[in-house]
């Protein structure tokens, strides 16, 4: 659960909406607010606390004990500076986002990280930003978990969720590539479209800034910013790979079929994923730069399993709740598969007059 950030709110609103939610369905786990908003709620709340940690801390401990259980990781995008500076101009910086999440796991929670690529990033800032998630990723089962996170190892393999250290971390790690349509980013020049990006020796601006340590000199190159490297199947899959490698203290790395279809998320399988997500309800935020991919429940069992995987359901603490093998699986009982093919994400209807109405505005919230 994510959306804007309203200054107009207050946090009762919030703490209002979560008590709601668990009061008509306390059985439903809350996975909302990612750290771009916590952090906005510091700025709208000037919560007590000497730093951004102890405002943190104070502002999440009242949204926990409304309902809140875990946190996702949007907006995580790429963390080094010189990129994060261009591309999210007024988001926060890396080290506030993952501030957000230490404070989440100092309490307990489980949340998940993310890294948006594909744009203007060089492949030195992906790496930079995977190291710094495990980084903090170690830090976390160190401090909150069984002391090391190499004792969630046995013989080489991740340990399951249920034999996993009990303070909170990161959950999940989920990559996927920068989507062009209807963004100003997505105007940029495309690398390799002028005959200069061809010519012997060129180097792709993003590529001639970053460093492994993320400190980069944006001047370093004058193009830097103005050219953009999109990511097709075979480099997504391939970073994707990378992730699973590079980030062995992370339990889950999630296929990322929402931005590059079924299918080549049914092929992210073999490159380091195992898992699928979820269908969805409603999406804004992909969907609105052209990505409308959603499937259900049996076409996600059909695709892990013509993989030669075994689809099993989880939570959201990753916990294994059913296991698709029988003739009852949602796969296993489609006769028409024509009716199963994705679908547009859902979309709010607008009522007939073309108008639609708030069912509680800031004002309201105030209590004025």
């Amino acid at each position: 659960m994510q959306g804007g950030m309203n200054p107009e709110l207050p946090l009762d609103w919030y703490i209002d909406l979560l008590h709601g939610i668990k009061e008509r369905y306390p059985h439903i786990h809350v996975h909302g607010f990612s750290p771009p908003e916590f952090i906005e709620f510091v700025h709208f709340f000037n919560p007590p606390g000497k730093n951004l940690e102890e405002k943190l801390r104070w502002v999440m401990i009242r949204l926990r004990d409304a309902g809140l259980d875990s946190l996702p990781g949007g907006g995580g995008e790429i963390f080094s500076n010189p990129v994060r500076t261009k591309i999210g101009l007024g988001k926060c910086d890396a080290e506030a986002w993952l501030t957000t999440m230490y404070v989440a796991h100092s309490l307990g929670m489980y949340t998940s990280a993310t890294m948006m690529f594909g744009h203007i990033e060089g492949y030195a800032d992906r790496i930079h930003h995977m190291e710094l998630v495990r980084q903090w990723q170690d830090r976390a089962l160190i401090e909150f978990g069984c002391g090391s996170p190499f004792t969630r190892h046995h013989e080489g393999d991740m340990l399951p969720p249920d034999h996993q250290p009990p303070g909170g971390h990161y959950k999940a790690f989920i990559s996927w590539p920068f989507q062009r349509d209807n963004t100003a980013l997505g105007r940029v020049k495309e690398w390799g479209s002028q005959p200069e990006d061809r010519q012997e020796g060129a180097v792709f601006p993003g590529d001639a800034v970053a460093v492994l340590t993320g400190d980069s000199d944006p001047k370093s190159h004058k193009e830097f910013g103005r050219r953009i490297r999109l990511s097709g199947s075979t480099d997504y899959l391939r970073t994707q790979a990378a992730s699973r490698l590079y980030l062995d203290n992370i339990y889950s790395i999630g296929a990322s079929w929402v931005t590059m279809g079924p299918h080549v998320g049914q092929v992210g399988l073999q490159f380091g994923a195992n898992d699928m997500g979820s269908v969805m309800m409603e999406e804004n935020v992909v969907s609105s730069a052209g990505t409308t991919y959603c499937l259900d429940e049996a076409v996600l069992c059909k695709l892990i399993r013509d993989a030669g995987f075994t689809p099993a359901q989880r939570n959201n603490t990753y916990d294994v709740l059913s296991v698709k093998l029988g003739e009852e699986s949602p796969d296993k009982m489609v006769s028409d598969w024509s009716n199963h093919r994705a679908k547009r994400l859902h979309v709010e209807a607008v009522p007939a007059d073309g108008k639609a109405e708030l069912t509680v505005s800031a004002i309201q919230a105030k209590g004025e």
